[in-house]
């Protein structure tokens, strides 16, 4: 950021007007007779002030977070700072210096993007978003791990049978 101030340079002049006189013993004697006194303007001063900008601050969203292979996940940056580079690591080998990429993972499993920064004032790296990328086919809900299984029976032993309606112990008979 720059700035940039004008000044008006002003001096003070007194001027002094005294008159010589000269006396009878041959000495000479200064008799002041007036005083004047005036703001003369001189010059103009123009000082410029540059101050650093802001160093950055990596950040970036990315959509979506999760999904099946091929998932293709748009990234916007939101760094601030005015950064003027980008280098983004997409967990996967892969890579992009756009400021806004998209990427496709074509491999399930989980990974964490890192995107770093860098501008006039410096750098600034941002480890964000984790993408999960699931098979194809795969749930992603995590309520239901057994969907696409079919029908689950479940069964519950009671260890010592159990006791009938006055107490008596009853024991299960398949």
């Amino acid at each position: 950021m720059t700035k940039v101030f004008t000044c008006l340079l002003l001096f003070t002049l007194v001027v002094l007007v005294s008159i010589p006189v000269h006396a009878d013993d041959g000495n000479t004697t200064t008799v002041p007779t007036t005083t004047a006194t005036t703001t003369v303007p001189t010059t103009t001063a123009t000082m410029v002030v540059t101050t650093a900008p802001p160093a950055p601050g990596a950040s970036f969203t990315g959509s979506p977070t999760s999904g099946t292979a091929p998932l293709t996940v748009q990234f916007t940056d939101t760094s601030t700072g005015s950064p003027t580079s980008w280098s983004w690591d997409f967990g996967d080998g892969g890579s992009s210096l756009k400021q806004d990429p998209s990427h496709t993972y074509a491999t399930p499993g989980s990974y964490t993007v890192v995107l770093t920064v860098a501008g006039a004032a410096g750098s600034s790296t941002s480890t964000g978003s984790r993408i999960t990328v699931l098979s194809p086919g795969a749930s992603q809900s995590p309520i239901s791990p057994l969907a696409g299984v079919g029908a689950v029976g479940i069964v519950i032993l009671v260890a010592g049978g159990m006791r009938g309606r006055k107490g008596r112990r009853t024991n299960l008979q398949a």
